[in-house]
């Protein structure tokens, strides 16, 4: 479309000119006639004073004694000559101007109306155009008030595009007028009939050399347009300088209705943005009204980069934050600092574990008779867990590594006094008789002793699932020493005791995930589950003395594929401090695990019951856990 502008603008131009340059060639002819007719007239005059003078050869002796008389006279032609060459040279002059006027107002006043009016419409339209597409794009989400205001806009709009247009063809059609005007009179009082004397034969020679070098710069104006050597920086200049003084600033007012179409776009825009941010703002309190972004009064470094992100990392997100389907990283982000955290959990946990029973106690009663199976209490005892962990720049995947540590020895004891009957266990491996109550002296005591220290090596990548849940899978390599022993004791006329132990070792892969929904304000609901195939290795041994008898069990090695779950639900509570430099985070849960096939020892203690041998039982922890964790 602007090339089609240009080379209509080009052939309007080259028409303009050449209408001027042949009603110029029209007037020049004209006056060249009348300047013919004169020089006629003039010779004829000439000649018939000539032959006036030839004749007056006798009236010799008065023509001396005028001589002072014609010196007179022709002191004053001089002066009236001066005088008339003064003259012409103000018309030559006024002349010159009117006809550089006449060029300029033909060529430049309409090209750069044309020029302003085509730039002012494209531009308003393009702006129109973006702003219907926005409103198309953002009809899903406006609310019902902006369908009804945006046709009001538009209208509004299209109303002012066709006043410009009008303002501007009146613009465009009054230097027109007035060109003509000025044309016309000066082409009256080129055409006026004046009488030509002698002095006034300069004005005519001047009036002469000025048409034909209009006729030449008309010309060469042609053939510069058809060569297409006419500089584009002359005309911008020109342009320009007419826009500040006769458009702008002039009678035309055209900044008015710029100023005024501005002040129209920009009303527009701002009631748009109003609506968005309205529509933004519905859609955040349904969606997600409890984010509240920070506020930072110190100028810090650290705020400028938070800047950068369009959510807080770690903590809950508003819906449009993040595009859709990228698996944005959840980790907390440090300002500075060595992007490190350390963990430190306090548990308190209770273990159980199968086939740790006492015995069982006969009573002795009339039928039917009573049994009273001996179980072994347990209770809940300290710990600790202690971490390390470390993120990387490459895709924000993070290395954990956490040591725990569980040391605990429960004891239980039975009065046999209170009762009367038999006691049976399978404890003892030299006398599997019964023992009467009444002849055991003291307590039956038994005493469970467990060890488990336990490394978890982990490598996990935290994402966003969502606004408000965070998924961290890991993979993990996982190993502990697990070392339990089993003691029982009694007397009766002798000491009757015995000590098995089971040591063992593991190691193997864990794969877990770790998950975190967050629901108000930093506090969050989180889960934990891990599984485990782990290589053990157990080692069976044991010792006794038994009525005077003393023995050991030979070692056993037992290797087996052992299995442990790890389950964990809490809540918790962390939150960014001094302007994100670092991290502190709070939780409580409770955990439990399972691990398989630890309870060799009552595998010992069955070899003398072959027929009721039974699979080694598990160990079950389970309890407390209270953690914090300081990001740096």
């Amino acid at each position: 479309m602007k090339r089609l502008t240009s080379k209509k603008k080009k052939r309007k131009a080259k028409t303009n000119l050449k209408k001027t340059v042949s009603k110029n060639k029209k007037k020049t002819n004209r006056k060249q006639n009348k300047k013919k007719k004169a020089k006629a007239n003039k010779k004829t005059n000439i000649n018939s004073k000539r032959k006036t003078n030839n004749k007056s050869t006798k009236k010799a002796n008065k023509k001396a004694k005028s001589k002072v008389s014609g010196k007179t006279k022709r002191k004053k032609i001089k002066k009236n000559t001066e005088k008339t060459k003064k003259k012409p040279s103000r018309r030559k002059t006024n002349i010159k101007n009117i006809e550089v006027d006449k060029k300029r107002k033909a060529f430049i006043i309409p090209s750069v109306l044309i020029t302003v009016f085509l730039f002012v419409f494209f531009q308003l339209s393009s702006t129109f155009n973006k702003n219907f597409a926005k409103g198309i794009s953002q009809s899903d989400h406006s609310i019902d008030e902006s369908q009804i205001e945006q046709p009001l806009i538009t209208d509004e709009e299209d109303s002012f595009v066709a006043e410009v247009q009008e303002v501007v063809e009146e613009g465009i059609n009054e230097p027109e007028s007035i060109v003509e005007e000025n044309s016309n009179e000066n082409a009256n009082k080129v055409d006026e009939k004046e009488p030509l004397n002698e002095e006034q034969d300069v004005v005519s020679e001047m009036v002469n050399d000025t048409v034909s070098l209009k006729e030449k710069s008309d010309n060469e104006l042609v053939k510069m347009i058809d060569e297409g050597s006419f500089s584009p920086t002359q005309l911008q200049e020109e342009l320009i300088n007419f826009l500040n003084k006769q458009l702008l600033n002039g009678p035309y007012q055209v900044k008015a209705i710029l100023d005024q179409s501005q002040s129209i776009i920009i009303s527009g825009n701002e009631i748009q943005n109003d609506l968005n941010t309205a529509v933004s703002k519905h859609l955040e309190d349904n969606y997600c009204s409890k984010c509240h972004l920070q506020i930072h009064s110190i100028c810090d470094s650290c705020v400028e980069e938070s800047k950068n992100h369009s959510y807080i990392p770690g903590q809950q997100i508003c819906k449009n934050d993040l595009p859709i389907a990228y698996n944005a990283p959840g980790r907390i982000d440090i300002c500075g600092g060595i992007k490190s955290f350390i963990v430190a959990e306090f548990i308190y946990w209770e273990q159980l574990s199968d086939q740790l029973d006492l015995g069982t106690v006969n009573i002795t009663s009339t039928t039917p008779q009573e049994f009273e199976i001996l179980k072994f209490k347990t209770d809940y005892q300290p710990g600790f867990k202690i971490g390390i962990g470390t993120h990387f720049k490459r895709d924000d995947w993070d290395l954990f590594v956490q040591y725990t540590r569980l040391h605990k020895t429960e004891n239980t004891i039975f009065d046999p006094s209170s009762k009367t009957g038999t006691f049976n266990t399978p404890w003892f491996h030299t006398n599997i008789n019964q023992f009467t109550l009444a002849n055991i002296t003291t307590d039956i005591k038994s005493t469970w002793k467990i060890d488990l220290d336990k490394i978890d090596l982990e490598l996990g990548r935290a994402y966003y699932l969502g606004s408000s849940l965070i998924l961290r899978p890991f993979a993990s390599l996982s190993g502990h020493i697990l070392n339990q022993r089993y003691d029982l004791s009694l007397t009766t006329t002798q000491l009757f005791s015995s000590s098995t132990k089971n040591d063992s070792w593991s190691i193997g892969p864990r794969f877990g995930l770790s998950t975190n929904w967050f629901f108000c304000r930093g506090f969050s609901l989180f889960g934990h589950l891990a599984l485990s195939l782990l290589y053990a290795e157990n080692e069976i041994s044991g010792s006794g003395d038994e009525n005077q008898v003393t023995y050991k069990v030979k070692k056993i090695d037992k290797y087996i594929l052992r299995d442990v779950e790890e389950l964990k639900l809490g809540f918790a509570w962390g939150s960014y401090f001094t302007n994100n430099k670092w991290h502190f985070n709070l939780s409580a849960a409770y955990e439990a695990q399972r691990y398989s096939h630890t309870n060799y020892m009552s595998y010992a203690s069955q070899i003398n019951l072959e027929a009721n041998e039974v699979k080694p039982g598990d160990l079950f922890l389970h309890g407390l856990s209270v953690a914090a964790r300081f990001d740096f």
